[in-house]
């Protein structure tokens, strides 16, 4: 009798802890996956994909062989332009993009306005900085006073750069395009085969 009211004793025991523990494993679940739902409803309300920028424009167009972005050459004319950007993230490590510039300054009498739209893959190095490339279909307008001279190019268009988060939202960016290449154009006063390149620094934000 006595060994049986302790076999039915340590059976109670037993059942009790088993209780406790099946307790306790729903309540880790039910906080567990509380807090999965919150994470998943932040960071859909942090970020819809899509991204706005604007930034300072260092560009030059040419002849291929004598463009030099930070220094004034023959064959060449250079001119500071204002730039917009919109984009959209198809995926975590690929973006759409088009971009926008207009000449705000120029070194001597033309004006400039390029465009292009990007595939963008990127890749983070380490937390919140990332390197990308752009790769798409780009152009150039080129409006100098001799309107004789006035052309369009329209071409693949190629780059990269790299961009840096400083808050969840914000990030700054720097990078380096060809805009347009490989085009026989009649530029200060000959047919040459000219080129546009351009540098970009500037703020993205991520809506």
């Amino acid at each position: 009798m006595i060994l049986y009211n302790i076999k039915v004793g340590i059976f109670n025991i037993r059942k009790d802890i088993m209780k406790k523990i099946a307790l306790s494993l729903l309540l880790v679940l039910g906080f567990s996956s509380n807090l999965i739902a919150k994470s998943e409803t932040n960071n859909s309300s942090m970020s819809n994909g899509f991204y706005i920028g604007a930034g300072g424009t260092l560009v030059s167009t040419g002849a291929t062989d004598s463009i030099n972005l930070f220094d004034q050459k023959a064959g060449q004319d250079r001119a500071v332009g204002a730039t917009l950007l919109f984009g959209y993230s198809i995926r975590e490590f690929l973006d759409i993009e088009a971009r926008f510039m207009k000449s705000v300054a120029k070194e001597d009498a033309f004006s400039q306005t390029t465009w292009g739209v990007f595939l963008k893959p990127k890749y983070e190095v380490f937390n919140g900085f990332s390197v990308y490339g752009l790769y798409g279909v780009g152009g150039v307008s080129v409006s100098p006073e001799a309107s004789s001279e006035d052309f369009s190019i329209t071409d693949i268009s190629i780059g990269g750069g790299a961009s840096y988060k400083v808050t969840s939202n914000i990030s700054v960016f720097a990078d380096y395009v060809d805009n347009a290449r490989h085009n026989v154009e009649k530029f200060q006063g000959k047919d040459q085969q000219v080129d546009t390149k351009s540098i970009t620094t500037g703020l993205m934000y991520n809506f």
